[in-house]
């Protein structure tokens, strides 16, 4: 501490002179709105560059993960890809039938940006309708679920985050198949709540929760992540379930978007059954 006050006595000309600068300065930029701008376009464009580097860097430090991810993913693709060579040779199915027919087609992106901080987020790729993306598309990650397409320009498209108190996903309990709805409370990006499911059911900590059948977005055992609690007020017919997100959306770098090829058919199908019920009341 000695040293410090000696450091600080010996040049306390040069820092009475830098604070001076600095003032003087700052008030020369305030009172001159020309030089004032100049001054702050430069600034922003020399963050933006900081910015620019520091993602770069990022995705350089996380390149190890990422390819892990990759591979674990490549070999999961394998394993299925050749599971459907066997099937389609033991068995004959018919040729149109939508079952055997690959419904779903991938879209990979880069995300560019993210937020995790607010009560609604909002996810940005570097794809668009250039590349065949359409508002309402599911969107997911090597991890799980990360939400829908809100909307799309010709390169770009944004993207409905699971961080969003607006979003309810479809979801099961995969080992008792029970079915209800998750949203975001808003509170912490790694937990989310699964309500609807009734009490008579047994919920376990560490169940699995994946995306439901009962939607067209995501393919039917997308992984959404594990239980960590149950909780139950009362006389109550549902559970209260707390989820772990198994999307870490903190480190998010690249997703897919989900193309459904029968998407468009089953919702006009859906609809007229709605129209055919209220036009019976």
């Amino acid at each position: 501490m000695q040293k410090v006050i000696q450091f600080l006595i010996l040049r306390i000309n040069f820092i009475i002179f830098l604070f001076f600068e600095i003032l003087a300065l700052i008030l020369y930029f305030s009172n001159n709105p020309y030089q004032g701008a100049a001054f702050f376009n430069s600034s922003n464009a020399i963050s933006a560059s900081m910015m620019d580097f520091s993602s770069n860097t990022r995705h350089y430090i996380e390149l190890q993960d990422v390819n892990d991810k990759l591979a674990k993913e490549n070999a999961k693709l394998r394993f299925l890809l050749s599971s459907k060579i066997v099937q389609n040779d033991i068995s004959n199915r018919i040729k149109n039938d939508t079952s055997t027919i690959k419904k779903f087609n991938y879209i990979p992106a880069k995300v560019i940006n993210n937020s995790t901080d607010k009560y609604k987020n909002f996810i940005t790729i570097n794809k668009g309708s250039a590349d065949s993306i359409a508002v309402g598309m599911g969107v997911v990650c090597f991890d799980g679920i990360v939400g829908k397409v809100k909307s799309c320009s010709k390169n770009y498209a944004t993207i409905t985050s699971v961080l969003h108190q607006d979003m309810l996903i479809s979801s099961k309990l995969k080992r008792i198949g029970a079915i209800g709805a998750l949203r975001w409370d808003g509170n912490n990006a790694q937990m989310a709540k699964l309500f609807y499911i009734p009490r008579h059911l047994e919920v376990k900590k560490g169940d699995t929760i994946v995306s439901s059948e009962h939607n067209s977005v995501f393919p039917e055992g997308e992984m959404v992540g594990r239980v960590t609690s149950i909780n139950i007020k009362g006389d109550e017919n549902f559970y209260t379930i707390n989820v772990r997100l198994s999307t870490d959306f903190n480190k998010l770098s690249y997703v897919y978007v989900i193309k459904n090829k029968f998407k468009i058919e089953q919702d006009s199908l859906e609809s007229l059954n709605n129209l055919g019920k209220n036009e019976s009341k």
